[in-house]
């Protein structure tokens, strides 16, 4: 099973893809990007007509924000520990990704938060090919790229991989500052400050979730997630009155209930529900 610090990192570019770009500006100031690209999440599957099947962590399509053509397709490996099959497998990851999502290029970003297995991830992969040799791009806590001028969900993604120290008071300020400015949806809120309680020890847990109960903080981690679990809680109170008056919710209705985070908006579908004789009164042309 993925520990927490491995689906960290994914979580963050799950959320905001765009970070993958922001990130190698960095890491890669030579690479030659469009001065404005988005990220998109691309395939996966490395797949091959054979028995072995591939899987990467995720992969990040890029595009030419103007031109909207894919551009280069990265592969995120995030890594814990020595695997060799592992490291067999990333040569094949390149040269499927840039089959499975149409793109002209592919690299290999691997994330570790030891040191240790960071030294060891950066360790050239010989193809046995002239020239064909793979030097894996290895971010660690001491070599991951500043922060100066960075979108939020880089922050983010630096603490989700340990870079930032959770254990200090600016550390932990920096990241929950940073899960507030992404303005991210309650459920994404919850996901962000999930996994940075879940990489921090102990001690800076607790540290954590005092300062997420601070003023400076509170309408974001106390309040906002309070809303999140009363949206969820009227959802489904809107959903059993329409069940219980025999109606049924279309696919696109069923998606308007389930996807709104208005309380007063689903109040009024729910005092609607009560006396409504089809679904179509209830949610009227929508």
């Amino acid at each position: 099973m993925p520990s927490i610090e491995h689906e960290a990192p994914l979580e963050v570019i799950r959320q905001q893809p765009d970070v993958v770009a922001d990130l190698l500006r960095r890491l890669l100031p030579q690479l030659p990007l469009p001065a404005r690209v988005t990220g998109a999440l691309g395939s996966a599957d490395m797949s091959q007509v054979a028995p072995t099947q591939y899987f990467a962590d995720t992969v990040v399509v890029l595009s030419d924000q103007q031109t909207r053509k894919p551009i280069l397709a990265v592969v995120i490996e995030p890594q814990g520990r020595d695997r060799k099959t592992k490291k067999v497998s990333w040569p094949v990851y390149l040269t499927t990704a840039i089959k499975a999502n149409k793109v002209p290029r592919a690299i290999l970003v691997v994330l570790c938060w030891d040191p240790r297995e960071a030294a060891r991830c950066r360790r050239v992969i010989p193809t046995g090919h002239p020239g064909f040799d793979l030097y894996p791009i290895v971010v660690d806590p001491a070599t991951f790229p500043s922060r100066e001028d960075a979108g939020p969900y880089l922050t983010i993604l630096a603490g989700a991989t340990k870079a930032i120290d959770l254990g200090t008071p600016g550390g932990r300020d920096a990241v929950l500052t940073a899960i507030g400015q992404a303005r991210a949806s309650h459920a994404d809120t919850a996901a962000l400050t999930t996994i940075i309680l879940g990489v921090a020890d102990a001690a800076a847990r607790r540290e954590l979730e005092a300062l997420m109960a601070s003023p400076k903080f509170h309408s974001t981690f106390v309040d906002g997630l309070l809303q999140q679990g009363e949206v969820k809680s009227k959802v489904e109170d809107l959903i059993k009155v329409i069940k219980a008056r025999g109606l049924e919710l279309t696919n696109a209705q069923r998606k308007l209930v389930t996807s709104c985070a208005d309380l007063s908006q689903l109040g009024i579908w729910f005092d609607q529900a009560l006396d409504a004789k089809t679904t179509d009164e209830i949610f009227g042309a929508h």
